[in-house]
């Protein structure tokens, strides 16, 4: 049977949150999430209730994070999920959570969950639901970064590729959407060359400008077949 503790105090911060007085404990809630608690000073909170008023406090702090971090510019799945991480593990509540959990665990005849599953869980729940309110697209994402570095700094389809999957794009998206700019890398290449040329390339030597194109990820007799023809 899941026991509880008592609510000795509530006290509302300069920032708009309530701290929670549980005795030995203390919990951090956002107004809205304490509001619709219905949590009473004098009263005693059993462990499952709090557990779960912590779960939907966290769960609502990790929507916000992710909401405001993408209304800036579109971010991967992945960058976002490594922002949702760091909060999650940096909540206040996290230790009181983790004990509930042990001891609801201990009461019940079986495991309901531990703190790495919930993590998971609310992690991905968070993701899909800005998601769906398409605050999150890997692909438009990618769509986008391929354009601006095909137009600001050249490189091969593989060293573009393999940027993406460093960013945290999926290996097939990110080919999906390399294949479909409709560009090969001997285009890719004379554009890269041009570029540098433009830029004060015309001042390095021709061992020199086949070092830096190769640094862009293209084949040394492409580069050579390219500066030879452009050249000539």
């Amino acid at each position: 049977m899941s026991t509880g503790l008592h609510i000795v105090d509530v006290v509302y911060t300069k920032k708009g949150n309530v701290l929670v007085d549980l005795g030995n404990k203390k919990v951090l809630l956002d107004a809205d999430t304490f509001a619709k608690a219905n949590l009473v000073k004098g009263t005693e909170v059993p462990n499952d209730r709090l557990l779960g008023v912590l779960l939907k406090n966290i769960r609502s702090r990790l929507y916000r994070k992710g909401y405001t971090y993408l209304s800036r510019a579109l971010k991967p799945r992945k960058r976002l999920e490594d922002i949702l991480k760091r909060a999650f593990d940096k909540d206040r509540n996290k230790e009181i959570l983790a004990e509930l959990l042990k001891e609801i665990n201990a009461d019940a005849n079986e495991s309901i969950a531990d703190i790495a599953e919930i993590k998971r869980e609310m992690l991905t729940d968070v993701a899909d639901r800005l998601e769906a309110e398409g605050l999150l697209d890997d692909e438009l994402y990618a769509e986008e970064f391929v354009r601006a570095r095909l137009r600001n700094k050249p490189r091969s389809t593989w060293i573009l590729i393999g940027e993406l999957v460093k960013k945290g794009i999926d290996r097939e998206i990110a080919k999906a959407v390399v294949e479909r700019q409709k560009v090969n890398d001997k285009d890719l290449l004379k554009q890269a060359y041009l570029k540098k040329m433009r830029s004060g390339g015309r001042n390095l030597s021709r061992e020199k400008m086949i070092a830096f194109l190769r640094r862009k990820g293209f084949n040394y007799y492409d580069i050579v077949e390219v500066i030879d023809e452009i050249k000539n």
